[in-house]
């Protein structure tokens, strides 16, 4: 039943969707009672008699047909309203209806026809209209969408191309419609009793002479191309089956294995053939025994081959079995995991239903089903099939993954890495990806996501971080120009929605009628409207009063509103920040909003703190952490999406894309042209060379060598086709072009011919490169895992210098030229650099993970650490893979991934989720229950038990763990993305079509991870690291020196872990030293030995934390840097100057003019 509750569904009446199957049977039930009640009935027989073998294609068009046609044509009983000569409205029914046809009047003008309408008013008056204008049905009884419902519910139409649109059985009948095609739609005629006759016919005959016409060996390919398919073959193979009954012979002298008997017999069973324990001539189809049959050979009566001449007997062996129904795609493989799957979940829609007369489950399908599985959607969702198709026999398909055998942890799995200090990735990922797809547009340099995640973590205030400032100021600029026009749309505050969709959709359709329209609300239904507005009123009134910052003094800070900031282009001096404040404040009042911007207002503005720009600057710097900026940047994007700059920037793509769409096909037929001259040509060629003999080529007199070669080159010439073109003349050519003119003639104009060609595809690889250059699609959806973990990879399209040599040509011998185009690229080029992994989603959580909103929101409330801990990874410029668990030597990577997996399990915060809400201890590399079972031991392998999935998701990810659309990870190193595709199962649904996903995409992955191992240094360290590591390694502290430390609060480095393990040792060793001394030595030197210590102390201490420092230094400076030096390019080619900076000369000349001024 779960899959019933996916919000899946569609209305097939309204069309609306996001329902589960029982609220769409509801809508859909409501919506055919409202359309029976409301739609005029007497208008229903003429719009099914119009519409009856209608050829338009599509129900929009035939509704808008049949709108128009009846929309002004009235008909008797129709309930119309009456405009009459004094101006009123009343409300009538129509009594008669008189059609004049068109006239020609003596002076030859033509008077159009019209209808003259016999109307009963409500006063029982009646009166005569014969102008449309002064009728009208009643309102929203006549509308679009009624009669799109109505046609829906009333029409079918068969599946064959072109075929008309029929009246279902039902409503023929209930109108006395014909359903007779007309003569020119016979060949659409579906005769349903015939085909129904000939089936039960056939099904009759098929035991007389059940084998004749019918091989035991598939087609062969002649029969197949005659018309006898290999699938017609097994289909009549499926169907003889069911009528067949087999016979197993037992003898003394047998010696066949019961084992493969046994798997003989379940074929057999499978197949629905009918097993009997009697051998009957008369009824025995297939007879299965390991004594060797002759046809030729005579029997006594009393022997069993005796009966099968006569009786038609098949006789075959064990292996003519199995070679047999591996033919039909039946193999005892696939029956087991039918099997299998059906014991585990009988009511999954994707089993075959069982075989009530054998036990077994039916893999064959039953006659006329179709080969999917299929839903409890309606018909909207089939497809056309062949006759043959729709009880064509379906292997089993793959089984779900968590379906699969769960046999232990595997090690295989690569370790997922996660943002350090981030707990939802999804906004920052979101913001870049909108950046870089439209960077053209908003006039910004491509940049990469180390590059822009480590300027959503700057927090040098005085130093200015330029990609950060060009995000802001080029998003601005496409938020409004220097005129002040906004060029996005922003939403209304308090906007009530007085209509519904059937006033919007007939507003220009029906009659004017606001004089008189018909009020159905009730007052006390208005004054209880208007006391929830007064309520909701004062709710907002009261929200709007607790207000804890400052960010509305920004709004107009020292007398200039934020929009003059923004439209003379004046970002300097923090006036950036309060463009922000101005336009988060614009759309502060939408609910999606009003949360994250009230926090993010009350960092950026505390009322405590002074309302300066120095004071604004310092808190986004400083409190503001990268979550909260990408959530400002994330809220202007939404803004832009719809805006004029985006909008005409997807425009100019598309426009772009269809011209070079356009060229790229008048390119491929010029090359077709020219391949086909160029194949005649080469045709004339080889038509010469073939007379040449060997006698003839020993006789040019060359040198033994050349002799040979042209031999062999003479062998290649009829086995080599007319479309190879060699680029060069081979030797051979050139020996015939010496004494034949009119060939040296056909050499050079093949040789021309073979340039023009590597010219056309070489401008068709510029064309794909532009196309895929100018796609704005850059996110790709890879798949999902055994857990529902979607992937992503986010350079897929759109990359100017990525992936261009990906797209090859049609011809074969395009691969290596198209490679070495893009070499140059593919090596040291990468944006992202990451393949992301996202946890599953809400309706996968829960249906499939068994996973609810409650006991998520528990575990995030344990596993997630405190936001005051998570900032303190929050450093400049630091890198995600800076920490030292990450930086490690790839030689070693196995090795280390093991102790951090085993590191992972030990997290505190996880181990308390699993154990708090599951029950899950871990302990010692081994995981227990809550009886202190063990479920999972130090190797990794698991108890047979029944594990949920969430609870296997637990064990296998570990403290990497993804348990919501929220928790993002990524895999950096292209080994990982080997142990990727080890870890998964093939043999699962998911994970098979990701796999192959992945495997497709190998390539650029690879290269792209490549590129930024090299560039970043991840798994590399230079010799200052090195030798920086060392020092920290090698400085033991003691306990003190400790305790010290961590009240300085500079303890933090897990290195340090190792130091203090070898101090303790020390420790006892200078202890026990001291038990051996004497007394009165040791009251003696106790003094000079505590200075010495504390100096000994003090210079490790020193030596560590400096150590420590120039550590931190070489991992953060070469990020710092790299923002430092990154220049806005395309701003600065298209400008003159960058978003931030401004044009300095219009700097220089206003501040010339105050001078004068001044003077």
């Amino acid at each position: 039943m779960d899959y019933y509750n996916i919000k899946k569904f569609v209305c097939e009446t309204s069309g609306n969707s996001n329902f589960t199957f029982f609220e769409a049977l509801k809508v859909e039930q409501n919506e055919m009672s409202m359309m029976e009640a409301r739609f005029p009935e007497p208008v229903k027989e003429p719009i099914l008699r119009y519409v009856s073998f209608s050829t338009t294609p599509r129900i929009d068009a035939l509704v808008d047909e049949v709108y128009a046609k009846f929309k002004d044509d009235f008909f008797p009983g129709d309930q119309v309203v009456v405009k009459t000569d004094a101006g009123d409205k009343v409300h009538g029914i129509v009594r008669e209806k008189a059609r004049f046809n068109a006239i020609t009047l003596p002076d030859g003008t033509v008077k159009e026809g019209y209808c003259s309408y016999r109307v009963l008013l409500q006063n029982n008056e009646e009166i005569t209209v014969n102008s449309i204008s002064q009728i009208a049905r009643e309102r929203n009884s006549f509308t679009k969408w009624y009669v799109k419902a109505f046609l829906k519910m009333s029409l079918t139409r068969s599946t064959k191309l072109g075929s008309p649109w029929v009246l279902k059985d039902s409503v023929a009948k209930k109108y006395r419609i014909s359903l007779e095609y007309p003569d020119h739609l016979k060949q659409y005629e579906h005769p349903k009793d015939s085909l129904r006759k000939a089936t039960l016919t056939n099904k009759a005959k098929v035991n007389e002479h059940i084998f004749d016409n019918l091989k035991e060996t598939p087609p062969t390919a002649n029969e197949q191309e005659n018309g006898f398919t290999l699938q017609l073959w097994k289909q009549k193979w499926y169907d003889a089956l069911k009528h067949c009954t087999v016979y197993f012979q037992d003898t003394p002298e047998s010696d066949a294995d019961p084992e493969i008997k046994q798997k003989i017999l379940t074929l057999f069973q499978y197949s629905s053939v009918k097993v009997v324990p009697k051998f009957d001539p008369k009824t025995v189809n297939f007879l299965v025994t390991s004594i060797p049959y002759s046809p030729k050979a005579a029997y006594m009566p009393d022997n069993i081959f005796y009966h099968v001449l006569d009786n038609k007997i098949k006789v075959w062996h064990y292996e003519k079995c199995f070679r047999f129904f591996k033919s039909l795609n039946i193999t005892y493989r696939k029956i087991m995991t039918a099997q299998t799957q059906m014991d585990e979940n009988s009511a999954s829609p994707d089993v075959a239903s069982p075989n009530p007369h054998n036990g077994y489950v039916d893999i064959l399908p039953a006659p006329g089903s179709r080969p999917q599985a299929t839903t409890p959607l309606d018909s909207r969702s089939s497809t056309p099939i062949n006759a043959f198709s729709g009880s064509k026999f379906r292997p089993p398909g793959l089984i779900d993954d968590l379906k699969l055998p769960f046999r232990g942890v595997s090690k295989s799995r690569p370790k997922i890495i996660k943002l350090p200090g981030v707990q939802d990735s999804s906004d920052i990922l979101e913001s870049w990806i909108f950046l870089n797809m439209y960077a053209r547009a908003l006039v910004i340099d491509n940049f990469t996501f180390d590059d822009y995640f480590a300027a959503l973590r700057w927090e040098d205030e005085v130093t200015v971080c330029p990609l950060l400032m060009e995000i802001y100021c080029g998003m601005f600029k496409a938020f409004m120009d220097g005129r002040r026009r906004i060029l996005v749309t922003l939403p209304k505050e308090n906007v009530l929605d007085n209509g519904d969709d059937d006033d919007k959709l007939n507003d220009d359709d029906q009659p004017d009628d606001d004089g008189s329209e018909i009020k159905t609300e009730s007052p006390k239904a208005l004054a209880e409207d208007e006391d929830e507005k007064t309520e909701l009123t004062h709710e907002e009134e009261a929200e709007e009063e607790i207000i804890n910052h400052n960010a509305y003094s920004f709004l107009r800070y020292k007398n200039r509103p934020w929009e003059d900031r923004l439209a003379t282009r004046q970002f300097k001096e923090g006036n950036w920040l309060m463009v922000l404040i101005g336009i988060m404040a614009t759309v502060e009042f939408l609910p999606e909003y009003k949360a994250d911007i009230n926090r993010i207002f009350e960092i950026l503005a505390p009322a405590e703190e002074a309302s300066t720009a120095e004071t604004l600057q310092h808190n986004y710097f400083k409190k503001l952490s990268a979550e909260d900026r990408a959530k400002t940047i994330a809220i202007i994007m939404s803004l832009l999406l719809n805006g004029t700059v985006i909008r005409s920037h997807i425009d100019k793509c598309l426009d772009d894309a269809t011209a070079l769409r356009r060229d790229r096909l008048e390119l491929i037929k010029e090359f077709k042209v020219i391949m086909d001259q160029a194949i005649v040509i080469q045709k004339n060629i080889i038509e010469t060379l073939k007379p040449i003999t060997t006698a003839q080529i020993k006789n040019w007199n060359y040198d033994p060598e050349k002799t040979q070669e042209l031999i062999e080159q003479k062998k290649k010439v009829s086995r080599l086709g007319f479309s190879y073109l060699p680029p060069e003349p081979t030797t051979l050519e050139k020996a015939v072009c010496a004494g034949n003119p009119e060939f040296l003639k056909l050499i050079k104009q093949r040789v021309e011919k073979v340039k023009e060609i590597d010219e056309m595809k070489q401008k068709r690889r510029n064309l794909e490169k532009s196309l895929n250059e100018i796609d704005c699609q850059r996110i790709c959806y890879i798949g999902r895992d055994r857990f529902y973990n979607r992937y992503w990879w986010f350079e897929k399209n759109g990359l100017p210098n990525l992936s261009s040599a990906s797209h090859h040509d049609d011809e074969e011998d395009d691969g290596a030229d198209m490679s070495d185009a893009g070499s140059e690229y593919e090596e040291e080029s990468y944006l992202m650099g990451r393949l992301w992994i996202q946890g599953p989603g809400d309706e996968d959580r829960k249906v499939f993970l068994k996973f609810d909103d409650d006991q998520l929101n528990k575990w995030n409330e344990i596993v997630h650490v405190p936001l005051e801990n998570a900032n303190n990874y929050k450093e400049v410029g630091m890198h995600p893979t800076d920490q030292p668990s990450d930086v490690a030597n790839v030689a070693d990577s196995n090795v280390k991934e093991d102790e951090q997996e085993k590191e992972s399990m030990r997290d505190p915060h996880f181990v308390e989720a699993a154990q708090a809400l599951f029950g899950l201890k871990f302990d010692k590399g081994e995981v227990r229950d809550e009886k202190g079972f063990v479920l999972v031991d130090k190797y990794g392998s698991t108890i047979e038990r029944q594990f949920s999935p969430i609870e296997r998701k637990i064990l296998e990810e570990g403290s990497d763990i993804l348990v919501s659309s929220s928790d993002w990870g990524y895999l950096e190193r292209p080994e990982q993305i080997e142990e990727l595709l080890r870890w998964l199962n093939i043999e699962g649904e998911r994970e098979k079509h990701l796999r192959k996903k992945i495997v497709d995409l190998q390539d650029q992955i690879t290269n792209s991870l490549s590129s930024r191992v090299k560039t970043v240094g991840i798994g590399c360290k230079s010799e200052d690291e090195v030798r920086f590591e060392k020092v920290i390694a090698e400085t033991e502290i003691s306990d003190d020196d400790e305790g010290a430390d961590e009240e300085d609060g500079s303890q933090g480095e897990t290195d340090g872990n190792k130091a203090s393990t070898r101090s303790e040792a020390k420790k006892r060793k200078r202890e026990d030293d001291e038990v051996r001394m004497p007394k009165r030595t040791r009251r003696g030197g106790q003094r000079d030995l505590e200075k010495q210590m504390m100096k000994e102390r003090q210079a490790k201490l020193d030596r560590l934390e400096h150590a420590k420092k120039m550590l931190h230094s070489l991992r953060t400076d070469r990020n710092r840097q790299n923002l430092l030096s990154w220049v806005n390019s395309r701003a600065v080619e298209t400008y003159g100057y960058s978003h931030y900076d401004g044009p300095k000369v219009a700097a220089k000349s206003i501040g010339r003019s105050r001078k004068k001024t001044r003077r």
